[in-house]
Parts: structure tokens; C-alpha cells; sequence
């Protein structure tokens, strides 16, 4: 199955396929002893070959600040549940 995947005013097309295993994620806060499941992981998805590249290197820019900023999100909402 082939997805668009946005960032910006760009987009690249992504085969997505299902995994063979699923994976399990999960997160902590430092000590291996306190782990939180995140999430359950049975796709894989990869950019699909005859994508052209990203002429405009301003996406990746942009696509870095909104991940620092999700990051910042998520950290600030772990210290308010503490």
C-alpha cells in the first residue's frame, strides 16, 4: 500500500507493508526497572524507490523545529503528571 507522507509543502510517497514480527515500544525515565509500554508496532514502512528527492532542504528544517517542540510537549506533560 503506498502513503504520502507530508511535511511542510512537500510530500514522499511511502510503501507501507505489515511487519513479519510485531514490535513492542517502550519508554523510561532513566531507570530500567520503571518501563511504560508506548505502543505496539506491526508496519513497516519505507520511501518508495523511484521517489524523486527533496530539492528544498527548508522541510527537513521544518520537520526538526516541529519534533523539538512535540518533544518539549511531551516533556512538559511527564513533569505535570509528576
Amino acid at each position: 500500500m503506498v502513503q504520502k507522507l507530508h511535511y511542510g509543502n512537500k510530500s514522499t510517497d511511502l510503501i507501507v507493508s505489515p511487519e513479519t514480527f510485531h514490535h513492542e515500544l517502550y519508554t523510561s525515565a532513566g531507570d530500567a526497572s520503571d518501563l511504560s509500554f508506548r505502543t505496539l508496532v506491526s508496519q513497516f514502512a519505507e520511501v518508495k524507490p523511484d521517489a524523486r528527492p527533496v530539492d528544498d532542504m527548508s522541510g527537513p528544517d521544518e520537520a526538526l523545529a516541529n519534533l523539538k517542540q512535540s518533544l518539549a510537549s511531551f516533556a512538559q506533560e511527564k513533569e505535570a503528571k509528576k
